[in-house]
């Protein structure tokens, strides 16, 4: 599966429309088909499912950007940027009512806009953090994370286990892939859901459901051998519903 990050664009003007579009591509995002209606975004949105939306203000229609932000805080938590070739205050302070999670305004270049992105990334986490994922208005399966220079989506169905190493969170996924993150083990495992992970060591946790195999201090987890310590041998053994 893709871990590619998937955003959406609305804007009314082609050229800027395929501009954007270039520029994330180029930068290795995912990018949706460019619409330029308030109504063919809500179908883009529906059929397309992408993680960020750049939403220009300005659609030339009865109901604008705005409008369509406002929708779509209805009905999930997805970050959104404006763009918009108006820096008024009234529009600013209309824009500001839907809390978007960046605004860039018109012309703008390439670090421009991926710094935009970055931002409304970095705003979603930080809501997670905060809020903590259970409790936003629309539970995802999965997290945005830093790998290295840009940032990834991580599935929380992909994930085997986690490893605590200092400052940092090593993720092992299916794939054999491992992304290393900086954060405290605590933190990052306040960010996954409580039903599907697991503690199983003072510096490990495992995916409950990839669990194929216990033992008396280690288990088996789609391949990979991961620790068990005393300290939470009983509790697992009780998720697992498994009687000694």
């Amino acid at each position: 599966m893709s871990n590619e990050i998937k955003i959406g664009i609305v804007d009314d003007e082609l050229l800027i429309a395929e501009k954007t579009r270039t520029f994330l591509l180029n930068a290795g995002y995912a990018v949706c088909e460019p619409v330029p209606s308030y109504a063919e975004a809500l179908i883009m949105i529906d059929e397309e499912k992408p993680d960020i939306l750049i939403l220009d203000i300005n659609l030339n229609d009865k109901k604008d950007g705005i409008d369509l932000a406002e929708k779509v805080k209805e009905r999930s938590n997805i970050p959104l940027i404006f763009l918009t070739a108006y820096g008024d205050k009234n529009t600013v302070d209309r824009a500001k009512k839907v809390r978007p999670n960046a605004y860039l305004i018109k012309p703008f270049n390439k670090e421009e806009l991926l710094a935009a992105v970055e931002i409304a990334i970095t705003g979603f986490i930080d809501t997670v953090k905060e809020a903590g994922i259970s409790k936003l208005p629309e539970p995802r399966d999965f997290l945005f994370i830093k790998d290295g220079y840009r940032y990834v989506k991580l599935k929380f169905m992909e994930v085997v286990y986690i490893e605590s190493r200092e400052n940092y969170v090593v993720i092992n996924t299916l794939t054999n892939e491992s992304h290393i993150i900086r954060s405290t083990f605590t933190d990052f495992l306040g960010q996954l859901p409580s039903s599907d992970f697991f503690r199983c060591h003072r510096s490990f946790a495992v995916r409950l459901s990839s669990i194929v195999n216990l033992e008396p201090t280690e288990l088996v987890a789609a391949g990979f051998r991961v620790p068990i310590s005393a300290t939470y041998r009983a509790d697992l053994l009780k998720v697992l519903g498994i009687r000694e």
